[in-house]
């Protein structure tokens, strides 16, 4: 028996636009007749009021992501000629408060539903590679040599003590970038099967758009058409490398390329392209499906803007920009290169990306070591104390290099 028909729609209404979690709301329009019924007699208000709810999906960045991949399997598909008309389709007007769907836009039954059951499986990848990536991060941290991973707020910890710090319950900050990074790979892997090159000779049905050759070739370059910065766009190469961890196979090198030479490796670090995904389903034997669907939570609330929010860059308002390992990374991996002779181990990206390491807050980084503090001022911590003024003011650089080689299983530097 449906525990729901007995309920007026209004309150089933109610219900639904109060849900922050599709991997629920997928489930409770599958168990219940009078859910779904009461969902397809409103699909286009309900699914945005459930997206507005959503801790992610309320975010403009990924909520235009959202409805950009909606627009994409909308049936009839809409005229699309090339990637500039893609462009100038998907823009927001500058004094549109959010990217919400536009009026001519109608959103029907079946289309709802599958929005729905692509943000579920979003949810449930985001949780698999938080996981997956903090217990890589985890392990690697744990192992590391306790003298050459010392701990920089206060002497040298045991491994199984970072190991635990590394360990804490993730940021929303942390989780965002996430989900952030899975709906652009999903936006351009969709967008990428959705076209084909324009020939007069040839047309697959199954294709919505066809585009000419230099529309493809650009959209191939999805970093700069999308405006995203380099040092950001490297979360999405170590989400894409989390889903191939858990089974998932694409068609690009998310993983590095340890063996180009050093000028090819520097060109890499600011790559524009993106994994591209055929599908995001796990395999059926892959025992990450189970663990998806087992494990699996709903996104933390959007935090407040407070001092430890502010201090560590763990807000709303930080959310669009690079960690600051991100950018001590790189400095410290060119670096070496330019070195006598050059140390090129760090910048072999590929076991970075594996451990999440520039997905972090840099509170997470900096407790177990591998994030100076060099602030000029006493700062609150999420721990409930402060970090003093480090009067040092900066960590000697060859000891933080050290210290970043160490954790992939490299030797410190001599």
């Amino acid at each position: 028996m449906d525990p729901f028909s007995q309920l007026p729609p209004e309150l089933i209404r109610q219900i639904i636009q109060s849900t922050d979690d599709f991997v629920g709301l997928e489930s409770l329009l599958s168990a219940s007749p009078r859910v779904s019924h009461v969902f397809q007699a409103s699909p286009h208000s309900l699914l945005q009021d459930v997206v507005t709810s959503n801790p992610m999906t309320t975010t403009p960045k990924i909520q235009k992501l959202f409805w950009n991949i909606a627009r994409i399997h909308k049936p009839p598909p809409v005229q699309c000629t090339s990637l500039d008309d893609y462009i100038l389709l998907t823009t927001t007007p500058r004094e549109s408060p959010s990217p919400s769907p536009p009026s001519s836009m109608v959103v029907s039954a079946h289309l709802a539903r599958l929005m729905i059951q692509i943000a579920a499986q979003t949810q449930r990848l985001a949780c698999l590679c938080l996981s997956t990536l903090q217990r890589n991060f985890v392990a690697a941290v744990g192992a590391s040599s306790t003298d050459s991973l010392a701990s920089e707020g206060g002497g040298t910890l045991s491994g199984s003590c970072r190991a635990s710090k590394a360990s804490e319950p993730f940021w929303w900050i942390e989780e965002y970038r996430v989900y952030w990074s899975l709906w652009h790979l999903r936006h351009y892997s969709d967008l990428r099967k959705a076209v084909e090159v324009l020939s007069p000779a040839r047309h697959d049905p199954q294709t919505r758009w066809s585009w000419p050759l230099n529309s493809i070739e650009r959209l191939d370059a999805y970093g700069v058409w999308n405006e995203i910065h380099g040092f950001v766009a490297e979360w999405i190469w170590s989400v894409a490398v989390g889903l191939e961890e858990c089974g998932l196979r694409s068609s690009s090198e998310s993983g590095g390329r340890e063996e180009l030479p050093l000028d090819d490796r520097e060109r890499f670090l600011n790559e524009t392209t993106v994994p591209f995904f055929e599908s995001f389903d796990l395999p059926q034997t892959s025992s990450s499906q189970d663990t998806a669907f087992k494990h699996v939570w709903c996104p933390p609330p959007v935090p407040d803007e407070t001092p430890i929010t502010r201090a560590w860059r763990g807000g709303l308002q930080r959310c669009g920009e690079p960690t600051g390992q991100t950018m001590l990374y790189r400095s410290h991996a060119l670096m070496l290169t330019r070195m006598r002779p050059a140390v090129v181990d760090m910048m072999e990206i590929q076991p970075y990306r594996r451990l999440g390491v520039l997905l972090w807050t840099t509170w997470r980084m900096y407790s177990v070591g591998l994030f100076p503090n060099n602030r000029p001022e006493r700062t609150p911590a999420p721990n409930g104390g402060f970090l003093e003024v480090n009067r040092k003011r900066v960590t000697a650089v060859r000891d933080m290099q050290s210290r970043w080689l160490v954790l992939v299983g490299k030797p410190p530097l001599e």
